[in-house]
């Protein structure tokens, strides 16, 4: 089995996973296709909705208040979102099993698989040329998980010896190796880097160590 609480812990991974369902949810096409009730579907919507309104809104305003209301659209959110997996997903013989997968709920004999791979992350390393000035290659050296799509890259320049960041402003996602950048205008900077998978239905993986190369 896979983990048998599949809701994503961090909050903006949740909330990730609810624009996701949304779009699918709200997909009159599949619903025609997998039976499920209209009225399901908007309440589940409306759930969903509600605890992303309620994050913007402690985002804007952060008090107590609107971080006990925020909790109490989250477990709504997260109860409803079970309820319709259990109901209507999970045991929905019309639904093959990539629709699932990319709903990303735990099925038996599928999840545990799936789940491993799901926590593995990149091994990488910079490759550098003083005869290629500003340019960085990227290249991820172990072999993608069977079910990752593509591989992120976040990045960050810096000065030689600043510090590495804690997070990244800079995202790209590549699916052939090396992801390359040309810096020649920050030739002697550093480049921090860490990679993580991506899977279909918009899942990510961990970010793997972040590593650091000074641009020749």
């Amino acid at each position: 089995m896979g983990n048998p609480d599949w809701i994503p812990r961090r909050e903006h991974d949740l909330l990730d996973m609810i624009g996701h369902w949304n779009r699918i949810v709200g997909d009159g096409a599949k619903r025609a296709a997998f039976d499920w009730p209209d009225e399901e579907c908007e309440a589940l919507q409306k759930a969903m909705l509600a605890f992303a309104d309620a994050c913007a809104l402690y985002r804007e305003a952060p008090t107590g208040s609107n971080k006990v209301g925020k909790d109490a659209d989250r477990r709504c959110a997260s109860d409803a979102m079970r309820a319709f997996a259990r109901d209507f997903v999970r045991c929905n013989r019309k639904m093959p099993h990539i629709e699932k997968d990319a709903m990303d709920v735990a099925v038996a004999g599928r999840g545990a698989a799936r789940d491993r791979e799901r926590e593995e992350t990149p091994e990488s390393h910079a490759v550098t040329s003083p005869l290629s000035p500003g340019v960085v290659r990227l290249r991820c050296r172990k072999r993608r998980p069977h079910r990752a799509i593509a591989v992120e890259v976040g990045w960050e320049l810096t000065d030689a010896l600043a510090q590495p960041p804690n997070t990244f402003f800079n995202h790209e996602i590549f699916t052939r190796n090396p992801w390359k950048r040309e810096f020649r205008q920050d030739r002697g900077k550093c480049l921090y880097y860490a990679m993580r998978y991506v899977f279909s239905g918009e899942k990510r993986g961990p970010w793997s160590a972040t590593r650091g190369v000074i641009v020749p």
